[in-house]
């Protein structure tokens, strides 16, 4: 549990951030509303906060005869998916 606790200590504050500016009626649902939010009021010591649009994904942007994808991993040469067994 060690690992874990390490990582909740690290993302705790920014959980928190987040949620402070929820609580303000601001909308936290794209990146860019997470990183207006992360910078809000001085921002975060040691963080910082960047989003990267080239690779972003859109509405027009669908793979045509695929409705649904669940469980997928974008890669050098394309995209894997592959589907989940409930056992």
């Amino acid at each position: 549990m060690a690992g874990k606790d390490i990582c909740e200590r690290k993302t705790a504050p920014i959980k928190a951030h987040i949620r402070s500016s929820v609580d303000e009626r601001h909308n936290v649902i794209t990146a860019e509303d997470r990183k207006q939010a992360l910078e809000s009021h001085g921002g975060l010591r040691d963080c910082r906060a960047e989003v990267d649009a080239t690779n972003a994904i859109g509405n027009d942007n669908k793979i045509p005869g695929i409705r649904v994808i669940d469980n997928f991993l974008f890669e050098d040469g394309g995209i894997r998916t592959w589907k989940a067994c409930n056992v």
